[in-house]
């Protein structure tokens, strides 16, 4: 059986698929951040005070 992760990032407005991935995490979203599926705060050794905002 295959399952699919819904992430969030796929929904936050800081997300291009097809520019520069997520400009909060301009080198790759950490896996902290994909394994809880949430980021409602910047944490440590972020360079911005980018989080999840949904894109309309």
């Amino acid at each position: 059986m295959t399952s699919v992760i819904d992430l969030i990032c796929f929904k936050c407005k800081h997300w291009h698929e097809f520019d520069d991935g997520c400009k909060a995490f301009p080198e790759g979203i950490p896996d902290s951040i994909l394994i809880r599926n949430k980021h409602a705060k910047p944490i440590k050794n972020q360079k911005n005070n980018l989080v999840f905002e949904f894109d309309n």
